[in-house]
């Protein structure tokens, strides 16, 4: 499929035990590490989600598998100017995005309104479960120190919603936000792990 730079399906193993559309349930799988064809270092971890009668993919992709080029001086630049002058860890840093599992192309992955929720009040609801998967995540793939959240375009307010209405959570799990300014100024959302 065309998300998974091999051309390949995706692993009907991924969705196994997932509630079926009409139980409209939430629940989360197992994370699965993807190769990069196209980058010896590349790879991403996913973690295939359902909420409601719709199922995801959450993934985080390791920034060197994100960035074109086989030169590490060049990448790291790259990412350094990305960064607004911040550093990242490029072993230990994480990109996140999630979309449908079942979208149809390209333009259809990140789309907002190609997967409105049922009811529109469960936003937040939704959020939250967006957020427990970043746990998960981070509790299973523990050396992960950063993770960067770049939001396609309309869905910057909601990204921002979520990281300012769970700061308790996420100072509990030790992380702090990467910069004091916010989302309109670095073009990103950004945590790293204190301890």
């Amino acid at each position: 499929m065309f998300w998974l730079d091999q051309n390949q399906a995706m692993p009907t193993e991924w969705f196994a035990g997932a509630p079926t559309p009409d139980q409209r349930s939430a629940w989360v799988g197992n994370i699965y590490r993807v190769a990069l064809a196209h980058h010896a270092d590349g790879f991403f971890e996913v973690v295939p989600f359902v909420f409601g009668a719709y199922r995801y993919l959450m993934y985080f992709a390791s920034l060197a598998g994100e960035v074109p080029g086989d030169d590490e001086q060049e990448v790291r630049d790259f990412i350094r100017t990305w960064a607004h002058d911040f550093e990242p860890d490029m072993r230990t840093s994480r990109l996140v995005k999630f979309m449908r599992a079942d979208a149809i192309n390209r333009d259809h992955i990140y789309e907002p309104d190609s997967w409105r929720l049922d009811n529109p009040r469960q936003i937040f609801s939704f959020g939250q479960h967006l957020l427990e998967i970043v746990v998960y995540h981070s509790r299973l793939i523990a050396e992960t120190r950063q993770y960067f959240y770049k939001p396609a375009p309309g869905l910057g307010r909601f990204y921002d919603r979520i990281c300012h209405c769970n700061q308790l959570l996420i100072r509990e799990l030790g992380f702090s936000a990467i910069h004091s300014v916010g989302l309109e100024d670095t073009g990103y959302i950004g945590y790293e792990k204190q301890r």
